[in-house]
């Protein structure tokens, strides 16, 4: 009987060994035609790199990598670097380039590492870089990456006390589609916080955070701010079995080396207070196999008021820079579903819907994506950490930066 040989190929199918992964082969109007293909090395049971060689047949070619390792129970980590040797220009929109920029070296790197050096010192650093600020907007599949004002890397050390914690962090801004020389960097910032603690085991609970920042920049004025506050609360107090009731007050000192036009010295003195009446309805259904479904309802209404203080000669730079006047009344409502099994349990739902209502003033008011800044302060685009509206969360500082 006459036989055919057949070309053959191994492929690893079990979860770690080496060997060659399913090349990939795709097509898009910015690229053109990509090929890539992998080889996953084993190294150890606890670390692999991957090498994947790509290339684009209107673009160039290059290749990427990514190695992952547990070294021990104290160390760990997850590193890429993507190289691409520009041949063609992407065809995307709003490229400037001209000819003499076609051809090309641009890279990426992007990783963490997680070290426990003691059992409460732990060091943290992450790496987000790339060669030019375009890189993410021209190459990037990713909207979140395309998107981005700035990559940030950081470097934090923490060590626990027995009561508080202590922090160094080295935070370095790479702008990208805004931003500059006149950037403030975190270099470096150290701080000391102190979650809640019951005063002499009565019901009022202390708490405090407080941090020094040097904020260095390649271009414009440097300067140093030391933020404290100090902050009470107390236990909640229960109103019946539906309701509690939770009142807090928060202070907040900040001193400056030096203001936003002038080398004095500044500083800055205010408060905070708010109260937050809250409840919780809870039903279980059972389920035949003898699991069952929890269902929570937490409905809650806080209030909270900040004075108007004068903040004309301090530098903008983050939000403890900018504190509006607030009289904010926030209703919330959390509804959370819950499948509990005999060994195992599954949230299926946690949707939280807030609504924040501005007492006493029209209902316009809303704080903006980045805080504004004068041109002589920095990049008008890019603050050092744009501002948000937090609605909920356990961070100390939460309560300044709603709207």
């Amino acid at each position: 009987m006459p036989t055919v040989p057949l070309p053959t190929f191994s492929y690893p199918l079990t979860k770690r060994q080496t060997g060659f992964l399913i090349p990939t082969v795709t097509y898009d109007n910015r690229f053109g035609f990509h090929m890539q293909g992998s080889f996953f090395w084993a190294i150890t049971p606890s670390q692999d790199l991957t090498v994947s060689p790509k290339y684009y047949s209107k673009l160039g070619y290059g290749s990427d990598f990514q190695y992952r390792y547990v070294l021990d129970r104290r160390s760990r980590g997850k590193w890429d670097l993507s190289l691409l040797q520009q041949t063609q220009l992407p065809n995307v929109s709003g490229l400037t380039e001209t000819g003499a920029d076609v051809e090309k070296a641009r890279a990426t790197l992007m990783g963490s590492h997680t070290q426990f050096i003691t059992d409460t010192l732990l060091l943290r650093a992450n790496a987000n870089l790339v060669t030019d600020p375009n890189f993410f907007q021209q190459l990037s599949n990713s909207g979140v990456l395309r998107a981005l004002p700035s990559a940030e890397s950081n470097l934090i050390a923490t060590q626990r006390l027995p009561y508080g914690n202590l922090y160094l962090l080295g935070l370095y801004l790479q702008p990208l589609q805004a931003g500059g020389k006149d950037t403030f960097q975190r270099l470096p910032e150290a701080g000391y916080e102190l979650p809640y603690t019951p005063l002499f085991k009565s019901p009022v609970l202390f708490g405090v955070e407080g941090n020094h920042v040097n904020f260095y920049r390649d271009q414009g004025f440097t300067l140093n701010r030391i933020n404290v506050v100090p902050g009470i609360e107390t236990n909640l107090i229960q109103l019946g079995h539906m309701i509690g009731i939770r009142p807090q007050a928060k202070f907040r000192e900040v001193y400056y080396t030096r203001g936003a036009q002038s080398e004095e010295g500044q500083h800055r003195e205010t408060f905070w207070v708010g109260v937050e009446a809250m409840s919780k309805l809870t039903r279980r259904f059972a389920l035949a196999d003898g699991g069952n479904f929890l269902h929570t309802m937490e409905p809650s209404v806080m209030y909270e008021y900040v004075p108007s203080t004068s903040q004309s000669k301090l530098a903008q730079i983050d939000q403890v820079d900018d504190l509006p006047k607030k009289n904010l009344m926030t209703y919330m409502l959390r509804s959370r579903v819950l499948e509990q099994g005999k060994h195992s349990a599954f949230n299926w739902l946690d949707l939280t819907v807030a609504q924040s209502y501005h007492v006493g003033e029209v209902q316009t008011r809303a704080r903006d994506f980045t805080p504004g800044a004068l041109p002589f302060l920095g990049s008008l685009t890019q603050p050092l950490q744009p501002a948000t509206v937090p609605i909920q969360g356990r961070k100390f500082s939460d309560i300044w930066m709603r709207a």
